[in-house]
């Protein structure tokens, strides 16, 4: 009887984590499949750049 409540909660936890991981797969596929990372990059590139012009120079290239 107490190895049936035990293998129930491992059964509970490996299903759980089964969830976790296919949702991670799925998000991560999407991401990939329409480049997603590189377009957020895009879209934040002029952002960064006109924070990194505006730094101090103690040098000119």
């Amino acid at each position: 009887m107490k190895k049936n409540k035990e293998m129930k909660k491992i059964w509970k936890v490996l299903k759980t984590m089964g969830k976790i991981f296919g949702c991670f797969f799925g998000i991560t596929f999407i991401v990939y499949w329409f480049n997603l990372d590189s377009k957020l990059v895009q879209k934040l590139f002029p952002i960064f750049n006109t924070y990194y012009d505006r730094l101090p120079r103690d040098r000119k290239l």
